[in-house]
């Protein structure tokens, strides 16, 4: 099969609604921290290409150290409106004022939770300059989830069954380095449901050395361990599975990805989306 796909939102006035569940194993030096996400979020299709994405019901397994304020600041991300890019990824927020307000209504309280944190104030503080300084705060939600699904970089794009795609991905917020750059192969898959217009579409990635800086890793890796010859390569395994309907809106998505230091780091982390 060579006929040629092009991947893009068609139905207009249109929204759906899906289940995220994220789970993430992270371990450093033998000290893990374990968390699961689960959240109901809705993505509705406003004008061109302007989608919001309502976040309608969030769990959180782990409240506790830092965790606690990932659980109190996600009311942050209840409401987004995005507007998609020509490259088909997430190119920009258009409430952030809303936003804001919402942080300043909110910001008290969550100080009031964490009087014992000698931290809190700073890192409050750090939330104001994110919202003050619109690409960081456009680039932290472009590499999550469930941003960097909707808005992937493949729509707007052209498959042919069975050959490959080149793209990227990011994985964000990685301890030592701040982020791993990806590298993807994508290949739409033939299957049953391709009789019936909808699509699958398989991603496989891998770390891209020109971009990653392996040597600050090294160096991270030496001070922790404090010694000068130690073993700092990283390794990555990244997969992807999309399926798409006729209107080609995402109706289930898989993401596995781990990446670990041997005798140093891991990370490892799963997100499943479906339509409910």
């Amino acid at each position: 099969m060579r006929n040629t796909v092009t991947v893009g939102y068609k139905s207009i006035d249109q929204s759906k609604k899906y289940r995220l569940i994220r789970e993430e194993r992270n371990q450093l030096q033998g000290i893990k921290n374990d968390n699961r996400f689960e959240l109901d979020i809705e993505l509705k299709h406003l004008e061109k290409d302007i989608f919001s994405i309502s976040i309608l019901n969030y769990k959180q397994a782990n409240v506790s150290g830092f965790f606690q304020w990932t659980n109190e600041l996600y009311k942050l991300r209840k409401y987004v409106i995005i507007q998609m890019g020509s490259d088909g990824k997430l190119d920009s927020i258009l409430n952030l004022p809303e936003i804001q307000n919402e942080w300043e209504a909110i910001r008290g309280s969550i100080l009031r939770n964490h009087l014992q944190d000698k931290h809190a104030k700073g890192i409050a503080s750090e939330v104001t300059m994110l919202l003050e300084d619109k690409e960081r705060f456009e680039n932290s939600l472009r590499h999550t989830a469930p941003y960097n699904i909707f808005f992937s970089g493949i729509h707007n794009s052209n498959y042919n069954y069975d050959e490959i795609n080149f793209g990227s991905r990011v994985i964000p917020n990685f301890i030592g380095v701040k982020s791993l750059p990806i590298i993807t192969e994508e290949k739409l898959i033939a299957s049953a449901s391709s009789q019936k217009g909808q699509l699958e579409l398989k991603v496989n990635g891998e770390l891209d050395k020109d971009l990653f800086d392996q040597n600050l890793m090294t160096d991270f890796v030496k001070t922790l361990k404090n010694r000068p010859r130690v073993v700092s390569q990283l390794k990555l395994k990244y997969t992807e599975k999309f399926k798409f309907d006729s209107d080609h809106w995402p109706i289930q998505y898989l993401n596995m990805s781990l990446a670990m230091v041997p005798m140093f780091l891991y990370r490892e982390e799963k997100v499943i989306l479906k339509e409910i």
